[in-house]
């Protein structure tokens, strides 16, 4: 019998200090992939020269390059047609994967495959691999109360995802059944921050998943990523929060996102627009405060820990404020869009 094969689609742009880290990890996995597809968006940097040269001692590793900057999810959907594997990964060149990912993923994925995809969770890193915290309030060690690997239907993600809308992210802890990934066609133009999350969401939501309750990945925090510059500016936001909403209510989507789903996600992405930019001005006031004015007695320790719990009361009041007041406004946007793709047609 034939092990089940593992394609990477791996998109570059810029990343030459951290791709070197991200390769070796996929490289030293006791299942490792049958091929790591880079693509390279037209990097100014030296990263084709540093990819090259790990191409020469890795035949697995393949490179396309594109020669005009096409962005990181249509870079991502040329590589998705190229892979070959039964399981596809879609890896950042700045991230790096955890011992056991593959073989934990792919063993419990060939015990259940009715499952989309398996999903663990990552260890958030900072720029030089030192482990972070998120912006994050809850953590799947704390709130999540699975203890071991399972399956969870479709039926179940969608019960806890109405009680832990946060349970399901992005796709770095997620090693996907290529099948499941084919159905949806990878990702979804013009979503921008919410296009892996409408992936993950609707892979989940048709077929259910597999859950390892262990962090397997390392996702690495950086300050001018694309979700955070457009998490930054809730003009911006909320239009690409409203096509996600749009695209869910079109016929290929409805059977899979019900409207008990939509309609809470409705008021959760209207918190979610504001809360991007409300938490990284707080985050990065609380940064500067603790480096450049640091606590140096208990009293001064104690009003810094005070600083950070009426943040967090700060967050709830915009939440009950966002679910009661602003959720019409998506009703607006999509009007918008609505006419605008009319036109377009």
């Amino acid at each position: 019998m034939n092990r089940p094969s593992i394609s990477v689609c791996m998109p570059n742009y810029n990343h030459a200090n951290y791709i070197i880290e991200a390769l070796e990890s996929l490289i030293a996995q006791t299942v490792p992939p049958i091929e790591i597809i880079i693509i390279d968006d037209a990097s100014t940097d030296n990263s084709i020269d540093v990819i090259e040269n790990y191409i020469t001692r890795h035949r697995i590793v393949r490179l396309i390059k594109n020669f005009s900057n096409k962005g990181c999810y249509d870079s991502v959907n040329i590589a998705f047609a190229e892979a070959k594997g039964d399981y596809v990964y879609l890896m950042s060149a700045d991230d790096k994967v955890l011992p056991g990912f593959f073989e934990k993923s792919v063993n419990l994925l060939e015990k259940y495959p009715a499952a989309g995809m398996c999903v663990n969770y990552p260890k958030d890193i900072d720029a030089l691999s030192n482990p972070t915290k998120s912006m994050s309030f809850h953590s799947h060690e704390s709130d999540v109360n699975i203890r071991s690997p399972r399956f969870m239907s479709a039926t179940e993600v969608l019960s806890r995802l109405s009680k832990q809308p946060w349970f399901l992210s992005g796709t770095v802890p997620v090693l996907f059944r290529r099948s499941a990934l084919s159905d949806i066609g990878c990702y979804i133009p013009g979503l921008e921050l919410l296009t892996d999350w409408f992936t993950v969401h609707f892979v989940a939501l048709k077929y259910g998943i597999c859950y390892i309750p262990e962090p397997l990945v390392a996702y690495r925090i950086m300050p001018n990523s694309v979700g955070i510059d457009v998490a930054a500016q809730p003009r911006v936001a909320i239009k690409y929060y409203a096509r996600a909403l749009r695209l869910m209510q079109e016929p290929r989507y409805r059977q899979v996102f019900p409207k008990s789903f939509i309609d809470k996600r409705r008021g959760r992405f209207t918190y979610s627009c504001f809360r991007g930019a409300f938490v990284l001005w707080q985050t990065n006031y609380l940064h500067e405060l603790n480096s450049l004015v640091p606590p140096r007695t208990l009293f001064g320790r104690g009003i810094l820990r005070l600083l950070q719990v009426l943040i967090k009361l700060q967050w709830l009041i915009l939440r009950i404020y966002c679910h009661q007041n602003i959720p019409l406004v998506f009703r607006e946007v999509a009007q918008i869009e609505t006419e605008n793709t009319q036109r377009e047609k």
